[in-house]
């Protein structure tokens, strides 16, 4: 996470590793909940590899994150979909606090009839957030399916209610993804990238 400045570009290891800062996609769907095929063993083993880390955050779901948590290039997270539709990222520093956090807000709270939305509002899920050392982020806040509640978002953002917007997401456009840095310039918070 940085903030106010986006590089579209691959980043230099060798100076965010001089700068104390390391590398990381911090929107990752695995295998486990989001119909990726991707094995577990081969991501860990890949993140090795290349010196990376990753920000475990299906929807709804913890699983994939308890089981990956394990080795230290996984950020323990989770994306939450409001009653609204608005999605929100967390990470968190102890996979004990995101377990706490899905077992006691998340979990008791989907909607049967669709798993990835949750019966309680924005705002309720941000305030039990208030309870655990996390980090939150709203990704993708322009994308094809957030027309209809940008002008959510940008409330949401100008209450400083949000640690972070996420200003680039591999899932949508260029277009879209300078939107996304044009406001959280705009409202100075931190930025994320990933890959989704």
């Amino acid at each position: 996470m940085a903030k106010n400045k986006t590089l579209f570009k691959y980043p230099n290891r060798n100076s965010l590793i001089e700068q104390g800062l390391f590398l990381a996609d911090m929107h990752f769907h695995p295998n486990f909940t989001e119909s990726n095929y991707l094995n577990n063993n081969l991501i860990i083993k890949t993140l090795n590899k290349n010196n990376t880390n990753l920000a475990v955050t299906d929807h709804n779901a913890i699983q994939s994150a308890v089981i990956m948590s394990k080795s230290r290039n996984i950020i323990p997270g989770i994306e939450v979909i409001p009653s609204e539709g608005i999605h929100l990222m967390y990470y968190f520093s102890r996979i004990s606090e995101l377990n706490e956090f899905y077992t006691k807000y998340i979990k008791p709270n989907i909607d049967p009839r669709m798993y990835t939305y949750l019966n309680i509002s924005l705002d309720d899920v941000i305030d039990y957030s208030r309870n655990y050392e996390c980090v939150s982020c709203i990704p993708h806040p322009f994308t094809y399916f957030s027309y209809g509640v940008n002008n959510t978002i940008k409330n949401i953002l100008k209450r400083k209610k949000i640690d972070c917007v996420e200003s680039i997401n591999g899932f949508i456009t260029h277009n879209l993804n300078l939107k996304a840095v044009e406001i959280s310039k705009n409202i100075n918070v931190g930025i994320t990238g990933g890959s989704d």
